[in-house]
């Protein structure tokens, strides 16, 4: 028998759904949350690990996402990323991929 015969509808081909959606556009914080962000990137020693929205922390653990994520993403070490407005906000010391 045709699979297309034992099949009953094709949701079992769909992409999976998560239980929250990556909103889309930008990350719009309070100033109580946005100061809260910058004490956790200044105790992180500038050591952070891209990883799922489900595994971030919001401390060293950062979703890849996140606005800071997103700036870091591709770099290299040495290099001087934009962040916030700024052309050379963030120097990537190292990268380390999994």
């Amino acid at each position: 028998m045709s699979v297309a015969f034992r099949r009953e509808s094709d949701d079992e081909h769909l992409e999976p759904k998560f239980e929250r959606p990556i909103p889309p556009g930008p990350n719009r914080v309070t100033r109580t949350g946005l100061a809260a962000l910058e004490r956790a990137v200044a105790e992180a020693d500038r050591a952070v690990t891209l990883v799922g929205s489900d595994e971030a922390d919001g401390r060293t653990r950062i979703a890849f996402s996140a606005p800071l994520a997103r700036a870091l993403m591709g770099a290299m070490a040495g290099e001087r990323v934009a962040f916030a407005g700024r052309a050379d906000a963030i120097e990537v010391l190292a990268v380390e991929n999994d």
